[in-house]
């Protein structure tokens, strides 16, 4: 056998190697093999490799077993898992801490620095360690605490602070790091769950804590695409189920102005949306000295009242929790945003949220605005923090397929420098019209009195700008820009990035520009 023939019997036998070595990928994983022995059974059989024709036949016969093994109720030969509520058992919510925390469930723990996070689930896990009643005087539960922690010491705060919430510390194990050959590393999630699950597992563990959640996601998850948190956090949310053990994971909060507390959370709201109960420390507005711990999330059960607490120094010099009863302010309340003097403008709220989600790097525009919104932020708002931190804005990709991102300046080189002189200008609108802008139209006072200069272009104030059309299909919107005068420019934008812009009154390109989103088309720039 030479030449083409002697080529396919080749590709032949490299395809079956390829299947065979997902079968055994597939084993190794605790995957279903079915996929890769049904088309190893179906591999054209050649007389001329023996070896190969038993190693076919041998996956015939299995794929054969498989389909004609006994079927198991509810499932359906297609793999679909279906499961009739008849035959299912109700049962009661079992509870860590009763109507807080639960067994077997995520529970999201979000807080600014400094109103005590760490030091109440470390609390939590003293009080798990010897069955003390928790802090509303509902019964405890004695049990093992497996503890994720990156940004405390072990020796100098996390056993200090144990040893004065008076713990039982050899109930309670840090899952330090993952050693592979010389090197550790910390823990990730999902990678490390069968690892982690081993543990829980081992010691009998009846709570989990992850604290900061975003230190223990994977390389590969961006904290801030709800699609990413969701596939990273349900296989932890099964593993939860599996072993009935209650999951604390903490979050820092956002910049964002929001008063809701759901849209509060660092990263994706997938993350809130994934647990199934949710709490808030936070400062408490009538008392600066103490603190506040609120649910801001309940699908189990009904809402338990807020208690409120005091950060007290132990007498080995670590804080400790000094629990002080309940109190009438809700998640809702303790968020609300002052009404005096003090507030801050939505310009400095919305820099500040840029600031924050962009600090680990590039995230995709289109993200970073629906978190933006999803905290409160106007578009008009948001694009103007832009502009005034010098935000930067380049895509990877070319076509449909290609991605704009956003990056603060200075932290990645090679991005494509922003179009500044195309933004520049923006009023600072109030708040009421900012948040018209979201829906399309804005109106304020112009925010200089004298023209900009940048790059030899002059740059107009703007005194209202409206956007004027949408392209559903390609996004592209276009914006007409009014200054104080006669002057008016048009601009085209998509996810909030100016991607051109015309001279002042250049209605020969507006005009062209209308009649290719009338068309349908993208317009050329």
């Amino acid at each position: 056998m030479s030449g083409p023939a002697e080529d396919a019997y080749q590709v032949s036998l490299d395809r079956e190697a390829e299947l065979l070595d997902r079968v055994r990928r597939a084993f190794d994983a605790g995957l279903d093999p079915a996929p890769p022995l049904k088309a190893l059974a179906g591999q054209e059989r050649r007389s001329e490799d023996l070896g190969a024709a038993a190693l076919r036949e041998a996956a015939a016969d299995a794929w054969d077993l498989l389909n004609s093994a006994p079927e198991e109720p509810g499932h359906s030969p297609n793999g679909a898992v279906m499961v009739p509520l008849a035959d299912v058992v109700p049962r009661r919510v079992r509870w860590l801490w009763h109507l807080k925390v639960a067994r077997g469930k995520v529970t999201v723990l979000d807080g600014d620095p400094n109103v005590g996070k760490s030091t109440i689930t470390l609390d939590l896990a003293a009080r798990v360690s010897t069955g003390e009643p928790m802090p509303d005087g509902t019964p405890g539960m004695s049990g093992e605490t497996i503890l994720l922690s990156a940004e405390d010491d072990l020796a100098d705060t996390i056993r200090p602070r144990l040893d004065a919430a008076r713990a039982d510390v050899s109930r309670i194990t840090a899952f330090h790091a993952v050693r592979i050959d010389q090197d550790e590393r910390l823990p990730e999630l999902p990678e490390d769950l069968a690892r982690l699950e081993l543990a829980i597992e081992s010691r009998g563990a009846v709570l989990l804590i992850v604290d900061p959640l975003m230190a223990f996601l994977g390389r590969n998850v961006d904290a801030h695409r709800d699609q990413d948190v969701r596939r990273a956090l349900a296989p932890l949310t099964r593993l939860a189920e599996r072993t009935e053990i209650a999951v604390v994971v903490v979050r820092h909060l956002n910049k964002g102005g929001s008063g809701n507390p759901l849209y509060r959370g660092g990263g994706s709201i997938g993350i809130i949306g994934a647990a199934r109960a949710g709490l808030l420390a936070a400062r408490d507005p009538d008392d600066d000295s103490r603190r506040v711990l609120a649910v801001t999330k309940q699908n189990l059960a009904a809402a338990a009242s807020a208690l409120a607490y005091r950060l007290v120094e132990a007498p080995n010099g670590v804080a400790v929790i000094e629990w002080l009863g309940e109190t009438d302010h809700t998640a809702a309340t303790l968020l609300a945003v002052p009404t005096d003097g003090h507030v801050r403008s939505a310009l400095e709220e919305a820099k500040d949220f840029l600031r924050e989600e962009l600090a680990t790097g590039p995230v995709p525009t289109k993200d970073l605005m629906k978190t933006a919104r999803a905290a409160g932020i106007a578009d008009a708002t948001l694009q103007r923090a832009r502009q005034a931190i010098r935000v930067r804005s380049h895509r990877k990709g070319f076509g449909p397929g290609g991605t704009h991102f956003s990056e603060l300046p200075g932290l990645h080189a090679g991005s494509t420098p922003p179009m500044r002189a195309q933004t520049q200008g923006l009023s600072e609108h109030d708040e009421h019209g900012a948040q018209t802008a979201r829906d399309g139209d804005s109106a304020g006072s112009a925010s200089r009195d004298e023209q900009a200069c940048d790059g030899g272009l002059a740059v107009l104030p703007v005194v209202r700008e409206r956007r004027l059309l949408l392209t559903v299909a390609d996004g592209v919107e276009l914006w007409l820009l009014e200054g104080p005068g006669p002057e008016r420019r048009w601009q085209l934008r998509r996810d909030g990035e100016v991607l051109a812009e015309t001279a002042p009154e250049d209605h020969v390109t507006a005009n062209v520009w209308i009649a290719a989103i009338q068309d349908g088309r993208t317009p050329e720039f």
